[in-house]
């Protein structure tokens, strides 16, 4: 799986914030867990590696706790999950130059998709069951932002004789997006939120409404793509 140092960073800041260790007592005591799973590290190892059915129960009961009033318990899930979402990583996307983008969009998606887990879901198979609606999703989002779903309003050949300077300036971006797309720098998904954002009128916040993501994502995509333009 691609550095994921944002995700690091939230985790880190997670287990350490005011509110984690009180976190783990309630569910301790809840799940009636062992003493000797006192930190999160420990818990997600435990949940990683565990009995199947002690690791439905744990998943189950924090996947039911996630959401707003409780995001401690989404991002112990999404953390649990990150060996699955790797291997749905390489499936979804075999070609190492778009794992990034796919990544990035690959855990917003996750979490989304276990805020969303419903409380009276299945008591077993909970992570197969989060993986496979995180890939259902992310296969719809991915379907949406096709080539043949972008529309970009400049003609693809080169502007008649005599065309205006922001003609041009369309023009050569638009190609440099198409190469960038060719030569799998970028993804063509990525392209159009790219072209969206500057050389059209949407926000990053509101293509991300558009396609049902966090707005982070969105940004990290586009600035990830910008540099790799850069370095062209």
């Amino acid at each position: 799986m691609p550095a994921t140092h944002p995700l690091d960073t939230h985790w880190t800041a997670t287990i350490r914030s005011p509110g984690a260790r009180q976190a783990l007592r309630q569910w301790a005591t809840d799940l009636d867990l062992d003493p000797a799973l006192d930190s999160f590290d420990v818990l997600v190892d435990h949940i990683r590696g565990g009995d199947p059915t002690e690791t439905d129960r744990i998943l189950g009961y924090l996947a039911r706790r996630a959401g707003p009033h409780d995001p401690t318990a989404a991002t112990v899930v999404v953390q649990a999950l990150r060996p699955g979402l790797g291997g749905l990583l390489r499936r979804v996307c075999p070609h190492p130059a778009g794992q990034g983008d796919a990544h990035a969009d690959l855990v917003t998606i996750a979490w989304e998709t276990v805020v969303a887990y419903d409380p009276a879901g299945p008591a077993r198979y909970v992570a197969p069951t989060l993986l496979a609606r995180t890939r259902q999703r992310y296969l719809r989002w991915d379907h949406r932002n096709r080539p043949s779903a972008v529309t970009l309003d400049t003609p693809y050949d080169h502007p008649d004789p005599g065309p205006s300077p922001a003609a041009l300036d369309r023009w050569a971006a638009r190609r440099r997006l198409d190469a960038a797309v060719a030569d799998g720098r970028i993804t063509a998904a990525t392209a159009h939120i790219v072209w969206r954002v500057h050389m059209g009128d949407a926000t990053d916040d509101h293509v991300a409404a558009q396609l049902g993501v966090h707005p982070r994502s969105i940004r990290q995509r586009r600035h990830r793509a910008l540099r790799h333009l850069a370095a062209a």
